[in-house]
């Protein structure tokens, strides 16, 4: 994600682009997305603006197919279990810049209770369209010969990696001893 540099003629024009050189009551050398080179005196120059808010198309989040693999730690707030490794994979439909639905599996494995297996449906809500996005994250399914699973989590994007914590909660129904209950940190990366 590259930002833009603006710079504003005094006849009107705007463009757009990576400003290479600025030389006080000389000239700016600008750069556009194509790679041309535009030389303004700076006379013909109304202002300069830098637009960090604006990044070039290839990093945009757009609508349509996203995948986000993760992985996490998972520690037990329940007394008898202890920790919980996962490697989940949501994949879904991008709504618009920051709505995401869709569904995954993770499979887990409680050092307590071994192996677990939630399928689940997702939704995302990112905050922003930069390089660095909060967002929260919310799945509900079920765990195969478990119960219902529920995950609710908040994070940051930065680029393609995502970080977030979380609470993840298991009904058990009756398989082991009560509903197992995790606070977790995951790491993903986002294609």
């Amino acid at each position: 994600m590259i930002a833009h540099d603006v710079v504003y003629l005094k006849n009107g024009s705007i463009i757009k682009g990576s400003v290479i050189e600025v030389i006080p009551n000389g000239s700016v050398k600008i750069q556009t997305q194509d790679g041309s080179l535009f030389v303004y005196d700076m006379n013909e120059v109304d202002r300069i603006v830098s637009d960090e808010n604006s990044y070039d198309s290839e990093s945009n989040r757009k609508c349509g197919y996203r995948g986000i693999p993760d992985l996490s730690v998972n520690i037990g707030l329940n007394d008898d279990s202890y920790i919980m490794l996962t490697a989940s994979y949501t994949a879904g439909y991008q709504i618009n810049q920051l709505i995401f639905l869709g569904g995954g599996i993770a499979p887990a494995y409680d050092f307590d209770y071994e192996f677990i297996l939630p399928i689940y449906s997702a939704i995302r809500f990112d905050f922003a369209n930069s390089r660095i996005s909060p967002f929260l994250d919310a799945r509900l399914g079920y765990a195969i010969d478990s119960g219902t699973y529920t995950y609710i989590g908040a994070g940051c994007q930065i680029k393609k990696i995502n970080l977030s914590g979380g609470y993840t909660f298991i009904q058990t129904n009756g398989r082991w001893h009560g509903n197992l209950c995790y606070l977790g940190l995951r790491v993903g990366l986002e294609f």
